[in-house]
């Protein structure tokens, strides 16, 4: 790719962006910006967005101020973020993010004391501040590279992001396998953008992932937890699944599974996990809860039913175990190894797992299970079994019905 060091200029009366879009807090954060002196553009995914005729979810500002100076700027505001510093100001409901211009980082800061790249090439600390020509270049993807000047209303394109927009291209700005190394959640990023606003990997960013797929196993659990829910939660969770499937992340993310476990023709495994998602994108459409703790349920339950893909278990267990087992632990525990689950969820997901047996043998008719905390996640995972043929269709019928002539008030109180 070439470094243009002049950015090309794209007119209002070319890319056709409605100013209107842009909300007032982010015209008034660039206002006092440059009122004071600093140069602050609009910068990422809101330009991008605006280019394809959506509105903006949030929108992100970029400037030559230091966040100490953005924040004396901004009384009230604050400094959040250690490997990324970000400054959030709040109009009313709107938050605007505003961000220093950065330059790639280098293995030890001026004072050539700390590391912020480690010996594989992953960035540990990204607040090296640069030009905004540096800013550019630094940025993961081209379509995340443009800046839009309020000014005059005209973006700066130094990677040539508006083209790959205009044909919805994702492109990684550089060399897909140092950039992957230097940010491996990059690889998550890219396959969420296909699959949320639909466009295509371009070549060498796709063949990459795979590849460098294992360097996921050095991200901080707390963050892949992050970054997971964001990819399952906006509403396009199956195609992300797929996705992932495709350029082998899929497991990297849920390390329980293996060839074996989806080619297990006991269980189908792979339809299982396509309905799963399917009610995900369902739920998220028709506003309903979406819970963390019921989706790892759910995809871990081949796992559970399956103990030899476990390690550390060398007897093939019942299909309904007791928690005298610890089957449950050794599951969790594999996965907390790689994702971060709080402890409050892993409580759930347990329960949600124990009360399969009680579903598939208690009578619904005399059953209080129905006003447990946990029983609609509970079943909505008994109802996915019966879906594939694991758990019996009838029964969950008859749960389903009596669910729906339980009485409110206990239900109410119950899931309050």
């Amino acid at each position: 790719m070439n470094r243009n060091l002049k950015p090309r200029l794209i007119l209002s009366n070319q890319h056709g962006i409605d100013p209107s879009i842009v909300s007032f807090g982010a015209k008034e954060t660039i206002n006092k910006l440059s009122s004071a002196g600093f140069r602050a553009e609009l910068v990422g995914g809101c330009v991008r967005d605006m280019l394809r005729g959506a509105v903006p979810k949030d929108f992100d500002v970029s400037t030559n101020a230091t966040p100490q100076q953005i924040t004396e700027l901004f009384p009230g505001s604050r400094i959040i973020g250690r490997r990324f510093k970000i400054v959030p100001l709040k109009f009313g409901k709107e938050f605007v993010e505003v961000t220093t211009y950065r330059a790639a980082p280098s293995l030890r800061n001026q004072a050539g004391r700390r590391r912020v790249v480690s010996s594989q090439g992953r960035v540990l600390s990204d607040n090296s501040y640069g030009s905004i020509e540096q800013d550019a270049f630094r940025r993961d993807f081209t379509m995340n590279a443009l800046y839009l000047r309020m000014s005059d209303f005209a973006i700066l394109d130094y990677v040539n992001g508006y083209e790959d927009v205009t044909n919805e291209i994702v492109r990684v700005i550089g060399n897909p396998n140092k950039r992957y190394r230097e940010d491996p959640v990059r690889m998550l990023r890219a396959i969420r953008f296909v699959s949320s606003i639909g466009f295509e990997l371009e070549a060498s960013t796709g063949k990459g992932i795979a590849p460098c797929s294992s360097l996921l196993e050095e991200v901080p659990r707390a963050r892949l937890a992050d970054e997971l829910k964001k990819s399952l939660f906006h509403g396009y969770a199956l195609d992300f699944y797929n996705l992932s499937l495709r350029h082998s992340l899929f497991a990297r993310l849920f390390p329980v599974y293996s060839d074996k476990l989806f080619s297990d023709a006991e269980f189908k495994c792979e339809q299982f996990l396509d309905l799963l998602f399917e009610d995900t994108d369902r739920r998220l459409v028709n506003g309903e809860h979406l819970s963390m703790a019921y989706t790892f349920a759910a995809v871990l339950w081949p796992a559970l039913k399956n103990p030899n893909q476990v390690p550390g278990n060398k007897k093939k267990q019942p299909r309904f175990r007791r928690r005298g087992e610890n089957i449950e632990d050794r599951v969790l525990h594999k996965q907390s190894q790689r994702i971060f689950i709080p402890s409050n969820s892993r409580r759930k997901i347990i329960e949600i797992w124990g009360m399969q047996r009680r579903l598939e043998y208690e009578n619904p008719a005399s059953s209080n299970m129905i006003y447990h905390r946990n029983f609609r996640a509970a079943f909505r995972l008994f109802k996915l079994r019966a879906q594939v043929g694991e758990a019996d269709i009838k029964r969950a019928n008859h749960w389903e019905r009596r669910r729906e002539h339980a009485k409110p008030h206990r239900l109410k109180r119950r899931f309050a």
